[in-house]
């Protein structure tokens, strides 16, 4: 795994970095935001690689990443556009399958950044997961 961008926190004694995800090449690019090392979407991605019947949701939801980062407009079924907090800088996208969802940033000069992941069940859940992740992120960014 390739890593491109790497700072550090003394106070959180945080590191965040992101990983190009070099299965697209499209128009923005897309990463998965690690945390001191931790993938969240790679750990959902596991969990998913053992339920058979989720599978092919996640290929699903993949063609609708690349589908974004190459610019093209997609319904709200597929694709949302998440209202969250005022404070925070980065606009969040929920990629949404029938049971599935994951979740990602986009950031103005870096691209489309991929966050975690959760199941529809835990939604709620998943979404105060992100905002949490956010804004630590965005701390530590600033």
């Amino acid at each position: 795994m390739k890593i491109n961008f790497l700072s550090y926190n003394l106070i959180l004694m945080t590191i965040f970095t992101l990983a190009k995800v070099e299965a697209f090449e499209t128009s923005s690019t897309v990463w998965k935001l690690l945390r001191n090392g931790r993938c969240f979407v790679d750990e959902f991605l596991e969990e998913v690689k053992k339920d058979k019947n989720v599978r092919q949701e996640w290929l699903e939801m993949m063609a609708t990443i690349h589908d974004a980062a190459s610019g093209k407009l997609l319904p709200q079924k597929r694709f949302k556009k998440l209202t969250l907090a005022k404070s925070f800088t980065f606009q969040a996208y929920e990629v949404k399958s029938f049971s599935l969802r994951l979740y990602m940033i986009t950031e103005h000069k870096t691209g489309k950044i991929l966050v975690c992941g959760g199941r529809k069940k835990t939604q709620i859940k998943d979404v105060e997961r992100l905002k949490r992740i956010i804004k630590e992120y965005s701390h530590f960014k600033n």
